[in-house]
């Protein structure tokens, strides 16, 4: 027999109800118990930051072909050239930014005490990373009237972008505290160590002859390390993917690309895999013989 009730949640429902009484009989309304609830795939927060996600790209490309109001001066209305570009980072940036409000557990807890990992959690990653990359693939074909825009770059750009967003999200649940930290250190400071890495290079004298004729070992092992970096931090390497290479010149095709979803796929399996057990304040009561 068991010793007392299992405790099957953490969190009681509380009801509030009015019921009619007939003839001495009363209506009763029973909670349904948390763990029976079956979590759905978006939430209304969930559709609410993919809205907004749409909304500003629109946006950004409605203001590329005309102001938005007409008192608006020329200075704020994009150059259509550059819509392409801004597109791809007004995508990166809200996948990276929204990333903690799509975030939920990757494991939880069966009544039973068993620790499993939530697929819905998993399968809301890959929703939200596929939407994001649907969203940018369908602006950069209203880029395309404006700008020569290769169908093989817009592919690049989708695959590129659906890989950040899902990856944010995981890595947003995984390390909710130190997540902003981690989104900027990764799209906006390295970035700018290559910046200012390649500026104190050019200023020596092997430096001076310009960043890929510089000779020498250390320029060249300089080189390698600014173009993994480029290659990683989700901005530049959705530029890479839009122009097919980055802006150190290297090749960014689909081989790259490639690559780039698998390291970034691993990413997320390791920190699907890391993730921390959740604490059972109420463990289920073991049977007596």
């Amino acid at each position: 027999m068991l010793k007392g009730e299992k405790c099957r949640s953490k969190i009681r429902w509380k009801v509030l109800y009015f019921c009619k009484q007939r003839e001495g009989v009363d209506l009763e309304l029973v909670a349904p118990d948390l763990n029976e609830v079956e979590p759905r795939l978006l939430r209304g927060r969930d559709v609410a930051g993919l809205a907004v996600a749409v909304a500003l790209q629109a946006l950004l490309a409605f203001g590329a072909i005309d102001g938005p109001w007409p008192s608006w001066p020329s200075t704020l209305i994009l150059n259509p050239t550059t819509l392409a570009a801004a597109l791809a980072g007004m995508a990166v940036a809200c996948a990276l930014l929204f990333a903690p409000g799509w975030s939920s557990d990757l494991r939880v807890a069966d009544a039973d005490g068993r620790v499993r990992i939530e697929r819905v959690a998993v399968g809301r990653a890959l929703f939200v990373g596929c939407w994001q990359g649907a969203v940018l693939g369908y602006f950069l074909l209203l880029a395309s009237r404006m700008e020569a825009l290769d169908g093989a770059a817009i592919l690049r750009c989708i695959a590129v972008v659906a890989g950040v967003a899902a990856a944010a999200v995981l890595a947003a649940a995984r390390f909710p505290r130190v997540y902003p930290g981690l989104a900027f250190f990764t799209a906006v400071a390295l970035p700018f160590f290559c910046y200012v890495a390649a500026e104190i290079h050019a200023l020596t004298p092997s430096g001076s002859l310009g960043w890929t004729r510089a000779p020498g070992v250390a320029s060249e092992h300089l080189r390698t390390l600014v173009d993994g970096i480029l290659f990683l931090s989700p901005g530049t390497a959705v530029f890479g993917a839009l122009r097919g290479q980055l802006i150190t010149g290297s090749e960014m095709g689909w081989p790259g690309v490639g690559f780039f979803l698998v390291l970034y796929g691993a990413l997320g399996a390791v920190l699907l895999l890391s993730a921390p057990r959740p604490v059972l304040r109420n463990p289920p009561e073991k049977a007596e013989n």
